[in-house]
């Protein structure tokens, strides 16, 4: 008597992949470059907004050109944030040209630029926050009662005696360091990672021959 077996229910949910430290890793690695390129993006369109709080310094009657100069002591170093910003983010264009964001095993190419974009948003990141606090500490140096009571007479706004916007600066830079040290640990884990994929491939045993069929070993015994 033929005994009837269970099928399997159609639609049955697919076990969930469990999601452990390599898998999280992989995620990180494949936006690392995405996140670098955006980050230094960010910081570009924050070194244009840099000068700002300095504008209604234009509105004074400056013979002297005393708080124009001022505003002019500022650009080296929006200038050099925004340079920095422009190589940064195309450093960063290449991180999918090297394949980092799929290689299973780094080659030295890859090495060399992981080195390199996480030496430079380390940097970067220093850059940036001495930059901001560079920023901050020019525009304390302004007479903002002198040139308030002079905005007024104007009938501006008064400039306000302090500003907030080089912490955003301070938040990026810190960022950018962040950005830089995963990118040493993604080089360290490729490394162990990788060392043990190798490992596994050049130790796998060869496969045994296959004996031939009966048939063809007959064959083979008459030709000779």
């Amino acid at each position: 008597m033929r005994t009837l077996t269970a099928k399997p229910a159609l639609n049955q949910p697919k076990p969930k992949a469990k999601k452990d430290f390599n898998f999280w890793m992989s995620i990180i690695i494949k936006i690392q470059g995405y996140i670098c390129f955006v980050l230094f993006g960010l910081i570009f369109v924050y070194s244009l907004i840099l000068p700002t709080p300095f504008a209604p310094l234009f509105h004074l009657n400056d013979a002297a050109h005393t708080y124009t100069a001022q505003y002019y002591a500022t650009e080296p170093v929006i200038n050099s944030l925004l340079i920095w910003a422009v190589i940064g983010c195309a450093i960063a264009a290449l991180y999918k040209t090297f394949r980092n964001h799929e290689r299973r095993i780094y080659y030295v190419s890859n090495y060399v630029y992981s080195g390199i974009l996480a030496g430079y948003s380390f940097i970067f990141g220093l850059v940036t926050i001495v930059g901001s606090a560079l920023i901050n500490a020019l525009y304390l140096t302004i007479d903002f009662t002198a040139v308030n009571a002079e905005l007024e007479s104007y009938h501006y706004d008064d400039m306000p005696t302090s500003i907030s916007l080089p912490a955003f600066g301070y938040v990026l830079g810190i960022l950018s360091i962040v950005v830089g040290l995963s990118i040493v640990g993604t080089m360290i884990y490729k490394a162990i990672k990788g060392q043990a994929l190798k490992k596994e491939i050049y130790n796998k045993p060869a496969a045994a021959p296959v004996a031939p069929a009966p048939a063809e070993a007959a064959v083979s015994e008459e030709g000779k």
